[in-house]
């Protein structure tokens, strides 16, 4: 399942014109991971999720809700890319380099 992954991620996602991760330093990849989400757009996200969760928001808020989800879907597949890149260059599996970023938590 993890090598199926790797291969959508690396495969799905490129094609910008930044560099390939492959291609990236440890230093580099490590920037990229970072989630590319502004502050502002994450605590809108919040709070437009606690109206639908409560049932009172508005069809825009609800558009704008959408928005934001997609945003942030793709924030986080783009980020994925470069730690699949990580985990590759460290010569450790996918889920343990999410493990050492504080990106997963460990299932007992």
């Amino acid at each position: 399942m993890e090598q199926y992954i790797t291969q959508v991620l690396i495969s799905g996602l490129s094609g910008s014109s930044r560099p390939d991760a492959d291609e990236l330093s440890e230093d580099e990849l490590l920037q990229r991971v970072q989630l590319s989400v502004q502050a502002w757009e994450l605590e809108e996200y919040y709070r437009l999720a606690e109206l639908r969760k409560a049932e009172l928001i508005s069809n825009d808020e609800y558009e704008k809700l959408l928005a934001l989800t997609n945003r942030i879907e793709m924030a986080h597949a783009e980020r994925m890319k470069y730690v699949v890149a990580l985990a590759k260059l460290r010569g450790t599996s996918l889920e343990q380099t999410m493990l050492n970023l504080g990106l997963q938590k460990k299932i007992s």
